[in-house]
């Protein structure tokens, strides 16, 4: 009888490292404030996104996973926002912009986006944060009615 023993201790440690740094990954991803999702350049669909962006939709995962990445826009600016989507993969588009983005509801939000290109299982991918500045939008508006009324007093 004959046999061989190889040592795995190693490929053990480094397995279970990578295990540390997925965990670690995945719970920062899904704990953020803001919502993320992640989109392949080539075919534009959605393959992941996080709570916070489910939230911010009204979707679950099952619903959003695989939709094309305009669908996260109102139907009039869905051109507008592919040109955008292409831009932002060629890199040269601005490194945030206001965007608006559709809910499950109907309901549009005014949000902030910031979007950069990685590579994921060997595909690229254009990842955006959205931050909802709907307080934001409604404060200014506030601001601007205040100011309209002083100037009108003034006058």
């Amino acid at each position: 009888m004959a046999g061989t023993h190889t040592d795995i201790t190693a490929r053990k440690l480094a397995e279970a490292a990578l295990q540390v740094a997925e965990q670690k990954y995945r719970a920062l991803f899904e704990h953020l404030n803001d919502a993320i999702f992640i989109a392949e350049i080539e075919s534009g669909t959605l393959i992941d996104m996080n709570e916070q962006a489910l939230k911010l939709m009204g979707y679950s995962r099952t619903e959003l996973l695989g939709q094309h990445h305009t669908q996260l826009h109102p139907p009039a600016k869905q051109e507008e926002y592919r040109s955008l989507f292409k831009r932002h993969a060629e890199g040269s588009a601005d490194s945030v912009l206001e965007i608006d983005i559709i809910r499950k509801n109907g309901s549009i939000v005014p949000t902030l986006v910031k979007a950069g290109v990685l590579t994921i299982a060997g595909k690229r991918c254009l990842v955006g944060i959205f931050h909802d500045i709907t307080l934001r939008k409604r404060l200014e508006i506030a601001l601007k009615q205040e100011r309209d009324l002083i100037a009108a007093i003034l006058e």
